[in-house]
């Protein structure tokens, strides 16, 4: 099974589409603190909507899609630079947004799926 990557170049209609930060998860945003973790958690929000997972590094992610959500928010892209890929911060911001777009590990549907079908 192939996973969805991203592709090298994307129109201005696509980064529209698929990175703009809508209403709500501005709203989400407001449970990040430091302006310098905001850009790092909106970054990992929108890849994680967009491939349905979280990329194993912060150097797969197209720079036009760091620019895009940067100037969104008016955070400079420097911001995405320091921020730490596995650190604690991300762990706590990716909780978040399992929590908000409802995801549910492979493993806790495996789990489900074999024990409906044990009921």
């Amino acid at each position: 099974m192939l996973y969805p990557k991203f592709k090298v170049n994307y129109t201005e209609k696509e980064l529209k589409t698929f990175f703009s930060v809508s209403k709500d998860e501005r709203i989400i945003l407001g449970k990040v603190k430091k302006d310098k973790n905001k850009l790092g958690f909106a970054i990992v929000l929108k890849t994680h909507k967009y491939l349905g997972y979280i990329p194993d590094s912060k150097k797969k992610i197209p720079e036009a899609i760091i620019s895009w959500i940067a100037g969104q928010l008016e955070l400079p892209i420097q911001y995405f630079i320091e921020y730490k890929w596995k650190s604690r911060s991300f762990k706590f911001h990716l909780s978040i947004i399992r929590k908000y777009t409802k995801y549910i590990s492979y493993k806790g549907i495996s789990v489900r799926c074999c024990m409906n079908t044990i009921i």
